[in-house]
């Protein structure tokens, strides 16, 4: 079986140059069991070159628990210590600290789901 781009001898060189340099987590701070993640997850295959080329703008820096986060979609939230959605400025509870009207959306859009099915609704 073909190995992974990232078990050749030419990535482990690389990806200790990097680390050298870029030397914590650039989401946490944290300095320990460093991964290297691609900005785009793309699909590798066993003769891809440009998974070894690719360049430092490519390329962040994480720890296990932030490289998770970064593969469900997840970014940390600017304004806590909390994670957001990547499209969404803030996480949720970020957002209904600083909308606290809109905590009645989820009352009502609850409410829409737990109510019985109307029967005359559904007549033929």
């Amino acid at each position: 079986m073909p190995r992974r781009p990232w078990q050749t001898e030419e990535w482990k060189k690389r990806r200790k140059e990097i680390l050298l340099i870029r030397n914590k987590c650039e989401w946490c701070g944290k300095t320990e069991k460093l991964q290297i993640a691609h900005k785009k997850h793309a699909v590798w295959q066993d003769d891809n070159p440009q998974y070894l080329l690719c360049a430092d703008k490519d390329i962040r820096i994480l720890c296990p628990g932030c490289h998770l986060a970064d593969h469900k979609n997840l970014t940390p939230c600017p304004t806590c210590d909390g994670w957001k959605v990547k499209w969404n400025e803030v996480c949720s509870k970020c957002f209904r600290k600083e909308h606290p009207q809109e905590e009645s959306w989820d009352a009502g859009l609850k409410q829409c789901f737990d109510e019985e099915d109307d029967d005359d609704y559904y007549d033929d």
